[in-house]
């Protein structure tokens, strides 16, 4: 799913400002206790026609609490513009969504968030969705749901192919490709058109050569301070699986874009996505019979290598100096403690996971496809996404770059080039 950027307009605010590095109060001016003492709390997202779904979350909230409104505002516009005009004015809502990572860090240590390290939903969150909160060692904020990055294969056509189980190492993945193939069936489906699917891939396969957190996090570290290269040991692996994928993707494969690439696998055109919980998404738009099955890109000969990537990629927040912040925090505990309104989120959502361990709906439960990935969480074997914890920009170079390769236009070593370029550039802005 392509993400909104919201870092670099926010701390265009905030410098204007001259907030950054400063401690400033910001006031939401808007909430004003009613004659009944009922205290109305403002919350703002970003949604696209996802209104009726926060709607039916905050009437939930509503009918249980007789001494606060909830009222969410539905941001569909440029949320980028929303949130630094919103910065620029002091006029934050007590409640808002930001992107996890480097907005978090931007509005926490500027004074902006409220911390929330000992509220008893911390606990129950994943690790790596916990770490996407967290700044100074403290956390500040709630992440509602993972977006998630992996292999959704159709599981009647790799049992017409012979195939009894999923690969978990590249030599079996080109095992995989081959049966396919040798039975008249398109391994990949093709979404190469738009260079977001790229980007996500591409730092979906490099993150997995990289190693463990502690070596993703000093890449990462080197990478921000324009000091880092994509020339790492292994990253030979990441180009031999995307020749993997152009090989195995039919004709004119650079034809296609994402929209195309979820229907042709809807209608069993091809027998594996490589993509995210959009993809999810799509193809229940269009139908919902499909045995869809799911497993992680086996990107090496290791497979513990083979690691669901997955993000919190966006956190509900309170405004720390809001003049109601009791109660937003109150609303912030409802929101986090696992029950109606994060079930209803979730589940409303459907290819999307919640932050920790719920109950899903029965419907979603039953998919073959959501038990795989719940059974990669719950073992621990999940990695955290690249591109958004890099400069601002990032993953138009990565997109651009990538698509390059893709279509033969340059070769791993001149891609590895434009990508160290593009990046050091990005870290001097």
């Amino acid at each position: 799913m392509k993400r909104r950027k919201v870092t670099a307009c926010a701390m265009a605010a905030l410098m204007a400002m001259g907030l950054v590095g400063t401690v400033m109060p910001v006031y939401a001016k808007s909430n004003l206790k009613n004659a009944d003492d009922v205290v109305e709390i403002k919350m703002a997202v970003w949604t696209s026609g996802a209104a009726d779904i926060y709607n039916k979350a905050a009437e939930g909230f509503n009918q249980t609490h007789d001494n606060i409104k909830l009222s969410v505002e539905m941001q569909s516009g440029d949320y980028n513009q929303y949130l630094g005009a919103k910065t620029a004015a002091k006029d934050l809502p007590d409640l808002f969504e930001v992107s996890s990572y480097s907005q978090v860090y931007d509005f926490a240590q500027n004074g902006l968030l409220a911390d929330v390290s000992d509220h008893e939903f911390v606990d129950k969150l994943y690790d790596n969705a916990k770490e996407a909160v967290t700044y100074d060692g403290k956390v500040w904020g709630f992440p509602q749901m993972y977006e998630w990055w992996g292999v959704l294969y159709n599981k009647d056509l790799f049992k017409k192919a012979g195939i009894e189980k999923v690969p978990e190492t590249f030599d079996e993945m080109k095992a995989v490709c081959e049966k396919l193939q040798a039975a008249n069936i398109t391994p990949f489906t093709a979404i190469y058109k738009d260079n977001w699917t790229v980007s996500q891939e591409f730092c979906s396969l490099f993150g997995g050569v990289l190693g463990g957190k502690d070596k993703i996090d000093s890449w990462l570290d080197s990478m921000n301070k324009g000091e880092g290269s994509f020339k790492v040991d292994g990253v030979d692996r990441v180009f031999d699986f995307m020749d993997l994928m152009k090989e195995n993707s039919g004709q004119n494969y650079m034809d296609s874009d994402a929209a195309t690439g979820f229907y042709a696998f809807a209608n069993q055109e091809a027998a594996m996505i490589f993509l995210s919980d959009a993809a999810t998404i799509s193809v229940g738009s269009v139908t919902q019979d499909l045995p869809i099955g799911f497993f992680a890109v086996p990107v090496s000969d290791n497979a513990d290598d083979a690691e669901v990537v997955a993000c919190a990629t966006d956190a509900i927040v309170a405004n720390a100096n809001g003049e109601h912040l009791d109660e937003a925090l109150e609303v912030l505990d409802y929101i986090g403690d696992g029950g109606d309104w994060l079930k209803t989120v979730t589940n409303s959502y459907g290819g999307f996971m919640a932050c920790m361990d719920i109950e899903a709906d029965d419907e979603i439960a039953s998919k073959d496809y959501y038990k795989d990935l719940k059974a990669y969480m719950d073992a621990g074997k999940v990695r955290s996404t690249l591109w958004n914890q890099l400069p601002s920009g990032a993953s138009d170079v990565l997109g651009d770059d990538v698509q390059g390769y893709f279509a033969g236009i340059t070769d791993e070593d001149q891609t590895l080039d434009a990508l160290d370029e593009g990046f050091k550039k990005l870290a001097e802005e």
